[in-house]
C-alpha cells in the first residue's frame, strides 16, 4: 500500500506538500523513532543520578518524532497568503515551530551544561533561542510585509543560526523554494541536529564523571558521590558489621558543642550599667 497521507488529509493551500515530500518525512520520522528506542535503552544502562544528558536527548527526540509524524501525515499546517512569486496560499507548518520551541533550547542546554558556562549566560542563550523560534513563527503567520520585522528580530536574537534563517526566508518568507524542497532541507538539518548530534554528544560523554558537572540527582547521590560510596562514607562498621549510628550521633553532638563554645568565646562581654535602674 502506498503513501495515502495526502489523500486522507488533503493539502489546504495552493503551494503544498507533495507525495514525495511526505515519503521523505516518513523516513525522517522513522530515523527519529529508531533513535528514540536506542537512546531510551541506552539511558537505562546508565547509573541513576547520571542520566541527565540522556533524558534531555529523549525529550528532544520524542518531540521531533511527534513533529515529523504530523508533517508526514500532512497535519500541523495552515494556509497563509504568499507575498512574492505568484498568488494563492502556502502551507505554514506551525507544528515545526512547536518542535523547535521545545527542542532548540534543550539542545543548547545539553551542550552548555557540559561547558561550565555560568547559569546567567546559559539562561540568556536559551532565552534568545526561544526568541528566534517565536519570532520565526509569528513572521511566518503574518501575511503582510511586517513579517520581515519579525525575521529581523529573530536574526538579531541568534545570528549564528544562519542556515535555519536562510531557509525560512527562502521558503515561508519569499516563496522561492517549494514546500517539498523545504521539507527535505529541514529534514536534513533536524537529523543532523537531533539523532546525529545527540548520538555523538552522548558517546563522547560515556566515560565522563558526572561529579565534574555537579549535576547529580540529590536522590541518588550525596555531595557528588554515588549512593553506595555515600553509604560507606557516612557509616562506620562495628565489630559485628552493623553501622555505628551512636558514634555518628555523638560526633554530631560534639560538633554542636564545639560550635556553641566558639560562639561563647567570641561573644562580647556585657557589663552591668551603673544606671540600669534609671
Amino acid at each position: 500500500m502506498g503513501n495515502a497521507a495526502l489523500d486522507v488529509n488533503p493539502p489546504n493551500a495552493t503551494y503544498n506538500l507533495s507525495t514525495h515530500g511526505s515519503d521523505w518525512l516518513w523516513t525522517v520520522f522513522s530515523i527519529f523513532g529508531l533513535s528514540l528506542f536506542v537512546i531510551t535503552a541506552w539511558t537505562f544502562m546508565r547509573p541513576r543520578g547520571a542520566r541527565l544528558f540522556h533524558q534531555i536527548a529523549i525529550v528532544v527526540i520524542t518531540t521531533g518524532a511527534l513533529s515529523y509524524f504530523s508533517m508526514a501525515s500532512d497535519l500541523g499546517a495552515t494556509p497563509i497568503p504568499v507575498e512574492f512569486r505568484g498568488t494563492g496560499t502556502r502551507q505554514i507548518w506551525y507544528v515545526r515551530y512547536i518542535q523547535w520551541f521545545i527542542s532548540f533550547p534543550l539542545l543548547l542546554l545539553e551542550l552548555l551544561l557540559a561547558t561550565g558556562l555560568s547559569l546567567s549566560d546559559i539562561f540568556t542563550t536559551l532565552f534568545m533561542a526561544i526568541v528566534l523560534v517565536v519570532t520565526g513563527l509569528v513572521g511566518a503567520l503574518v501575511p503582510s510585509t511586517y513579517k520581515w520585522g519579525y525575521y529581523t528580530f529573530g536574526l538579531l536574537a541568534l545570528i549564528y543560526i544562519w542556515s535555519v534563517s536562510i531557509v525560512i526566508a527562502l521558503s515561508e518568507g519569499a516563496n522561492v523554494i517549494t514546500v517539498t524542497s523545504e521539507m527535505i532541507w529541514f529534514g536534513i538539518l533536524d537529523i543532523l541536529a537531533g539523532p546525529v548530534f545527540l548520538f555523538f554528544f552522548l558517546w563522547k560523554l560515556r566515560g565522563v564523571d558526572y561529579a565534574a558537572f555537579g549535576l547529580q540527582s540529590g536522590k541518588y547521590t550525596y555531595n557528588g558521590v554515588g549512593e553506595k560510596q555515600a553509604a560507606t562514607m557516612t557509616t562506620t562498621a562495628t565489630g559485628n558489621g552493623q553501622p555505628a549510628l551512636d558514634g555518628g550521633m555523638n560526633g554530631s553532638v560534639a560538633r554542636a558543642d564545639s560550635d556553641a563554645a566558639a560562639v561563647d568565646a567570641t561573644a562580647p562581654t556585657v557589663t552591668t550599667s551603673p544606671s540600669r535602674n534609671v
